[in-house]
């Protein structure tokens, strides 16, 4: 039996919601190679699926496209990237694209028959559910790519149980280790981790209402540490956010590689952020977070996954709207989520989280 390739775009949050049925897919035939096929973007700073996935030990091999505009590929790299397919003659194909993209059928036609793969797994079962009402909730991402995985006749886990189990480097380790050195982090004190920055301006709510919630924390107990995460792109957020708070804020954005990212946050009480990767990353190191969502998506599908989270959101009339930056409304939904509402959400999370030190307020 050939190779099994797994089609997935996008970046750490993308990625990471993936992770579970791509281990169910390994784990259902261990000695099958898998291929990884994905985007990437040189031009921009983003987070690629490889930075994740190469390090899991999962994929045997990986190939990498740049998208033409609008489209999956102009037509040279498109008949390049057919000719690596074939070459390496796998035997049925996983589609993870998102469901809302719109060529859906156009790509299993390209995939079956251009690069000749006879089993594909993925494209109709889900199409047309971008079509529902804003409002309705959708299954998360996690279980939607299990279904898909699960409908291929290999074994899955529960709706709202799958674990990710990240591996972290040795070296990553150590960087964490090396920061919670330097800033005098204890592991019996109370340790949130923020990430007040998101790739889309849509989705961020105020930085001053980050203000507000991280010194609420620092003064709700005086052993508690705020940790500010995220990318280079976000540096500038939390030296706001460090600045503003005071003493006992470690701004830690940009110094961290993903997995190290994920393997701080593990080390956190709980999240308090955006709609992001690092939540997802939160998430998936089984960390409580309180979630802070626009509206322009539905509701569910990338909410953070298991249990013991809580997710702010408003539902306005242009819910739905899918945009990456609102000018006219200047991101109302999220704005009328205020900060008594988080601190509210985190000092609950905090009280019930099994484990977690309660803050002393």
């Amino acid at each position: 039996m050939g190779p099994t390739l797994i089609y997935r775009t996008g970046q750490l949050g993308d990625t990471l919601v993936a992770v579970p049925a791509i281990r169910a897919i390994k784990a259902a035939a261990p000695d099958r190679p898998l291929i990884l096929l994905t985007d990437r973007h040189p031009e921009v700073s983003l987070v690629s699926s490889w930075d994740i996935l190469g390090a899991t030990g999962l994929f045997d091999d990986v190939l990498f496209y740049q998208p033409a505009k609008g489209r999956l590929l102009g037509w040279s790299a498109l008949f390049d990237v057919a000719r690596e397919i074939r070459r390496r003659r796998p035997q049925a194909m996983f589609y993870f694209r998102d469901e809302r993209w719109p060529h859906l059928r156009r790509d299993r036609w390209f995939f079956q028959t251009i690069c000749g793969i006879p089993h594909f797994h993925g494209t109709v079962e889900w199409h047309g559910r971008e079509r529902q009402d804003a409002r309705v909730r959708l299954p998360s991402e996690v279980d939607r790519l299990l279904e898909i995985v699960s409908l291929a006749g290999i074994p899955v886990p529960d709706p709202g149980t799958a674990r990710f189990d990240l591996p972290v480097p040795e070296a990553d380790r150590h960087d964490v280790d090396r920061l919670w050195r330097e800033s005098g982090l204890d592991a019996a004190a109370p340790l949130i981790a923020f990430a007040p920055g998101s790739k889309m301006p849509a989705k961020e709510w105020p930085i001053d209402n980050y203000v507000a919630v991280a010194r609420w924390v620092l003064a709700s107990d005086p052993r508690a540490h705020v940790l500010v995460l995220g990318g280079a792109d976000d540096v500038a957020h939390g030296e706001r956010l460090r600045e503003a708070a005071g003493a006992r804020t470690i701004n830690a954005a940009g110094r961290l590689s993903v997995l190290a990212t994920a393997h701080a946050l593990g080390r956190c009480d709980a999240y308090v952020g955006n709609d992001s990767g690092v939540m997802h990353a939160a998430a998936a190191a089984r960390v409580p977070c309180v979630a802070i969502f626009s509206a322009r998506d539905n509701p569910g599908r990338w909410e953070p996954y298991g249990r013991g989270h809580v997710v702010l959101r408003t539902t306005p009339p242009c819910a739905g709207c899918m945009l990456q930056v609102c000018v006219e409304r200047q991101m109302a939904c999220v704005r009328a989520i205020e900060p008594m509402h988080v601190i509210h959400a985190l000092a609950k999370t905090m009280a019930v989280s099994e484990g977690s030190r309660v803050l002393g307020f």
